[in-house]
């Protein structure tokens, strides 16, 4: 019985996203990037408690600004790596750069959890799971 309700909400979560996905193609709007993500139970982290998560996540996305900061880049692979998300070969070339004095993007990591239109039940604890799109400044390989 457990499994078969499992399974029946994996299928439901599946459907609203692909419904949600149709929706916005249908409209010819693209509201999240390629390199956007589900933080859901698959995940490192992820737990029932959706304020745990949200929690989860802000540290997250703390830690990967420090780590920004302190080594002066970042991949889009090691956050995917700290949210046990798997790597793509895009996250090996896109990234962060920090530049005090002269910045090339915002300076910081933004997991776009508090995009309101997107996330709203995520942020008001309705939801445990969330779509994540960071704010990657782009192609960094090729800056280092």
């Amino acid at each position: 019985m457990k499994n078969t309700l499992k399974k029946l909400a994996l299928e439901m979560r599946f459907r609203y996203y692909y419904v949600m996905f149709v929706i916005t193609k249908k409209e010819n709007r693209t509201e999240f990037s390629q390199y956007a993500r589900f933080f859901d139970e698959s995940c490192t982290g992820w737990t029932k408690d959706a304020e745990y998560n949200l929690l989860f996540l802000k540290q997250q996305q703390a830690n990967a600004t420090s780590l920004l900061e302190k080594k002066g880049f970042l991949f889009l692979n090691e956050v995917y790596e700290m949210l046990g998300i798997p790597f793509s070969k895009e996250g090996q070339l896109v990234g962060w750069i920090y530049n005090k004095d002269n910045p090339i993007g915002d300076n910081y990591v933004d997991f776009g959890l508090y995009d309101i239109s997107r996330n709203r039940g995520f942020v008001n604890g309705f939801e445990r799971s969330v779509l994540l799109d960071f704010n990657v400044d782009g192609m960094i390989f090729d800056k280092l």
